[in-house]
């Protein structure tokens, strides 16, 4: 029994503690408000609901960790998956109160961008929401408590990711503002170092803000790139989280949609020690799964293309003695290695060959220097002047 209780105190302190921290951080006039500038309303309705979901869930939390950490009694598998019940109701209920698209945290935003497609698919993403916990308790209703027990604490564990993600992109988007104003201040202070140097009226120590519209142009760039950092780290750590059930998805590379053919050369060893090579077509199904992995691929490809170039700009090439022409022919040739890497890459995936589009490239090169040279020496003359 003492055991029992200390694995359900130590399972309750780890679900308690990230609900905990995002409830401090959104307390009147603190971290989210004061801070991170997020909306007040917002903040303090997710407060009162994390609130009432700590009442309602730590108990029944508490005593399905001590039960499942018990001593296997008939009957405590059945009061152990009624409280799971009970506790995945709550959180139902928690759900659909905090993503309503008209009283809950999204109805702010909702209301702002009326005609955009997180409006438009508000009657998909809301029931969704709301039914990824109500399917946790059927699971467990059904006879699948156990699914329902690794499903529930890995969609615990990539909420909680989420929320990492959240605050840190919040406290360096802070930190950056404050470090542009401590810039500010410095080059005041210069200004009336200098002032004082030559003699003149030392003028006040006046640190001009920044207007909201200037603000919000210069962070543009920063914030996309942060959200792009974010996103990268949100794959990866959803990878980790999920890796245990990934082979459960393994059934998508059950399904060939086409065959590839590669040619293969083999060196086959005579008994009489002359070896000969011998080159035979071998077939490569392409499943649904490498469809897929060419998609994210392609996706990932547009991103990249879009954020890696800034990326490269802002960290590196803005701290070398190179001029504005300079950066951007720099940062436009990486975007079309990007661009070319990622459809060779994708192309791969799917069984695409040279020695199967070599007869494209061969009509594309004739194409090319009949139809279009123009635009084709147009676009090689734009990478040599770049």
């Amino acid at each position: 029994a003492t055991l029992a209780i200390a694995k359900a105190a130590q399972t309750v302190a780890i679900i308690y503690f990230p609900i905990e921290l995002l409830r401090q951080v959104c307390r009147p006039k603190g971290l989210a408000i004061s801070h991170f500038g997020w909306p007040e309303p917002l903040v303090n309705q997710l407060r009162r609901g994390l609130r009432g979901l700590l009442i309602m869930t730590m108990p029944l939390a508490l005593l399905v960790s001590f039960l499942n950490a018990g001593t296997a009694v008939f009957g405590y598998d059945t009061l152990e998956r009624y409280l799971f019940l009970g506790a995945m109701a709550m959180i139902c209920i928690f759900t659909a109160r905090m993503l309503h698209p008209r009283r809950g945290l999204p109805a702010t935003y909702l209301r702002l961008v009326p005609d955009g497609w997180t409006s438009r698919l508000a009657y998909l993403w809301y029931p969704l929401g709301v039914a990824l916990p109500a399917s946790l308790g059927v699971l467990a209703a059904v006879g699948y408590y156990f699914t329902g027990q690794q499903l529930g604490w890995r969609m615990f564990q990539t909420l909680c990711l989420l929320m990492a993600i959240a605050l840190a992109m919040s406290v360096v988007l802070r930190w950056i503002l404050l470090h542009r104003r401590e810039l500010r201040i410095e080059q005041a202070r210069q200004r009336r170092a200098a002032a004082a140097a030559t003699g003149g009226e030392v003028p006040a120590l006046v640190v001009q803000e920044e207007s909201p519209k200037d603000l919000q142009s210069q962070m543009h760039q920063t914030r996309r790139l942060m959200h792009t950092l974010a996103v990268g780290a949100l794959l990866i750590g959803v990878w980790m989280i999920w890796d245990d059930v990934r082979p459960a998805l393994d059934f998508f590379e059950k399904w060939p949609i086409w065959h590839s053919t590669t040619t293969i050369t083999e060196t086959i060893p005579s008994e009489t020690g002359v070896s000969s090579t011998r080159t035979r077509d071998v077939s490569d199904p392409i499943t649904i799964a490498d469809v897929m992995l060419a998609l994210l691929v392609l996706a990932g490809t547009l991103v990249a293309t879009r954020n890696v170039p800034g990326l490269l700009e802002f960290s590196v090439l803005s701290r070398l003695p190179l001029d504005q022409s300079a950066r951007y022919a720099i940062t436009a040739l990486a975007r079309y290695v990007i661009i070319l890497i990622g459809i060779i890459v994708a192309g791969r995936t799917i069984g695409l060959h040279w020695n199967q589009i070599q007869w494209m490239a061969t009509a594309l090169t004739f194409g090319l220097a009949f139809g279009l040279q123009e635009m084709f020496a147009n676009f090689i003359a734009g990478i040599i002047i770049l």
